[in-house]
């Protein structure tokens, strides 16, 4: 079947056409759901604790970028209160910055003028023009601030430390500024802590935070704050708990995935962070064996992280999601510098949904936003006059999160592919905007969890169906059909050039001159090349001028049983046909020069076959 450039050009051409005339949905890729802006600014936090002013402190902030510093205390060892915002927090920063003090900034530890100082520093940093995004009210004694950036309130308080306001006064400010806040993400911060909330370093503290009243810690747990908190030398995370008063880890939270925290209104976090520079401590006691510890960072039983300082670094709003944050702790100092990573989700209803639902929910938000703005229109709504239902199959969304852990005391592996699929969560949530294909690889996110979004298939009526079908099967068709006749052409003329090279050697001009001649091929028989080299030799030009031998030869060539069944059971005639096919050497029965050379030739020419199986 032979068809002409043109036609196989037309046919493609229509197949295209009618393909784009009948509304295709055009695909959407990752790249441009990327590069499309919507939801909230993501912004990222540092949250680093104890660093005095060291150049250590200075390494520790460059471990990654950032839009915010939150110091929780201790800027120096030395009572130095200019060293740290003149040296390590310079002029020329290009983050927002927010500080309360520590222990070591305060009276007690310093002189009262030096202690004033600190609080002075602080202060100024944070009404200065460099922290012009940022929104804060002061108390009176400047100890406590309330601050909002973007769509986060942060609030700093200052329990336990010598100088400042009652913890009375400090838990009213705390509940004035938090009660009422509307904003997504909400965070307290301190230098202290409670009991239940350090590794050991230190045995004799109860509740430097709360005290014996009302837990500052249940406060805020129950308007869904994360907590910070430092003064322990030490990087420690929580479980998510739904009491810290009397600490109870919360019910839904999965302890076997400790990169995924879900908090809410009654259920949140404590990380604490003194790692910041200045010097990482031991872990002991009972402390240390807490089993509400999520993941814990000291000193190392050979002082192998003594050097090993660190920042957290929280990503917010994760590519405009305002209910999904991204977590990871650096350090300095390590060929692993990654020792923890983890997302927090922002889930209300964790009993209803799973964190899977609350990408998949702002991922159909984003999808609809971007089609609205680039004027994409689903299949099915062109079809609605037809009364055609498009209704599409569901893609189910596979969460495979890697997760870097590397830790040189724990020997945790760098490279665990760790599955996220939630236990409660068999179904598996539908993208509901139909018939746009959409190829999204979420991979590598700022070397955070892998997504993966299977494509999504336009959905057309059957008679559509049929003609795109019919159409594309049509052109491999005609494809296939090209391709074999431009194979068997190659075939036919590298068989003529061997043929006339063996000739040649061998003095049969007329046969030469019969393959010449001949210029049609046989393509419609699996035996084409057999027909067409018998032709050659038996054709109306070599009538009656050559003998069985040449024949023979020639149909050899193709197939080799053709001349043991022409050449009446002669025993040389056969022996030499197997030969030439198991390239042997001819036996010493074919003692005939002719035939020897013949033989010889065609294993120099290396042989063609026209029965590649059988030969």
């Amino acid at each position: 079947m032979r068809f002409s450039k043109n036609y196989v050009k037309n046919i493609f051409l229509f197949a295209l056409n009618y393909i784009v005339l009948n509304k295709a949905s055009p695909v959407i890729t990752e790249e441009q759901l990327n590069s499309f802006k919507y939801g909230e600014d993501e912004f990222t936090l540092a949250v680093i604790g104890d660093s005095g002013s060291e150049n250590s402190a200075k390494e520790v902030m460059k471990l990654s970028k950032f839009d915010i510093l939150l110091h929780l205390g201790d800027f120096d060892y030395k009572c130095m209160p200019n060293k740290y915002f003149d040296e390590v927090l310079t002029s020329q920063r290009k983050f927002q910055f927010m500080g309360v003090l520590g222990n070591h900034d305060a009276k007690g530890e310093c002189k009262d003028e030096i202690a004033n100082q600190f609080l002075k520093n602080v202060y100024n940093k944070m009404t200065d023009s460099k922290n012009k995004e940022t929104r804060c009210e002061f108390s009176e004694s400047k100890f406590m601030w309330s601050c909002v950036y973007k769509n986060m309130k942060i609030i700093g308080l200052t329990p336990g430390i010598n100088g400042a306001d009652k913890r009375e006064e400090q838990l009213k400010f705390l509940k004035e500024h938090l009660s009422g806040s509307d904003k997504d993400w909400k965070i307290c911060a301190w230098h202290f802590y409670d009991k239940y909330f350090h590794t050991g370093k230190y045995q004799y503290y109860n509740n430097i935070i709360s005290g014996e009243g009302e837990s500052f810690y249940e406060y805020c747990k129950n308007h869904g704050a994360i907590i910070f908190s430092a003064h322990d030398h030490v990087y420690a995370r929580t479980h998510v708990m739904s009491s810290f008063k009397d600490p109870t880890i919360d019910k839904y939270h999965d302890k076997t995935r400790d990169y995924i925290a879900q908090i809410r209104d009654g259920a949140s976090i404590n990380i604490l962070n003194g790692t910041g520079g200045w010097e990482i401590y031991i872990e002991q006691g009972e402390q240390k064996d807490y089993p509400w510890w999520q993941k814990k960072y000291a000193r190392g039983d050979y002082d192998e992280n003594a050097k090993r300082f660190g920042g957290l670094f929280c990503r917010f709003n994760v590519d405009g999601n305002n209910r999904k944050a991204s977590c990871v702790f650096k350090r300095i100092n390590s060929s692993n510098e990654v020792f923890d990573k983890f997302y927090i989700y922002r889930n209300d209803n964790p009993d209803k949904i799973s964190y899977h639902q609350i990408d998949d929910d702002f991922n159909n938000e984003k999808l609809k936003a971007f089609k609205i703005e680039n004027n994409i229109i689903d299949t099915d709504e062109a079809d609605n006059n037809d009364n055609v239902n498009t209704n599409d199959d569901n893609d189910k969304i596979d969460n495979n999160d890697n997760i870097n852990t590397n830790d040189d005391t724990n020997k945790i592996d760098n490279n665990d592919n760790i599955n996220t699929n939630y236990d409660n969560d068999n179904n598996n949530n539908n993208i509901n905007n139909k018939t746009s294909t959409i190829i999204v690889d979420h991979s590598n996110l700022d070397e955070e969890i892998s997504r993966d979004y299977s494509e999504k298939k336009v959905k057309y009526p059957l008679y559509k169906k049929c003609l795109i079908i019919g159409s594309g099967i049509l052109v491999v068709l005609i494809l296939i059909s090209s391709i074999t006749t431009i194979t068997l052409k190659k075939k036919h003329i590298k068989l003529n050039n061997m043929i006339k090279s063996f000739l040649l050697k061998n003095n049969y001009p007329n046969i030469i001159t019969t393959i010449t001649t001949i210029k049609s091929i046989a393509t419609a028989d699996h035996k084409a090349e057999v027909k067409y080299i018998y032709n050659v030799a038996s054709g109306n030009v070599a009538s009656g001028k050559y003998g069985n031998i040449e024949k023979m030869f020639i149909q050899l060539l193709i197939k080799g049983n053709i001349v043991m069944r022409e050449c009446n059971n002669n025993s040389i005639i056969i022996t030499y046909s197997q030969n030439i096919f198991n390239g042997k050497n001819v036996v010493s029965l074919l003692n005939d020069n002719k035939y020897l050379g013949l033989t010889n030739n065609l294993i120099k020419m290396n042989q063609y076959s026209g029965n590649d199986d059988q030969y």
